[in-house]
């Protein structure tokens, strides 16, 4: 930039405006390219078939008072994290 565009009052002014009708027209260009249908669009969409969730059997805690628990994970088949939330 030259001084007289730094001391200049609206070199700032124009140049912010001139940012804001770039992004206007981007955004026009955008919308318009959004609202006109498509191949991609027109062709039916694929629904993801949804995996079913193994069920887990709730956790039931068997040891005995005072004693160390079991950190075996095949103890009960269960998931340790899924019981912690």
């Amino acid at each position: 930039m030259t001084y007289e565009q730094l001391t200049d009052p609206f070199f700032f002014v124009v140049a912010k405006e001139r940012a804001k009708a770039e992004k206007a027209a981007k955004f026009a260009a955008k919308q318009a390219k959004k609202s006109t249908p498509s191949a991609a669009a027109a062709a039916p969409s694929k629904k993801k078939e949804k995996k079913e969730e193994e069920t887990l059997p709730k956790y039931v805690e068997d040891t005995p008072r005072g004693e160390k628990k079991s950190m075996d994970t095949n103890d009960q088949g269960h998931n340790i994290g899924a019981d912690e939330t």
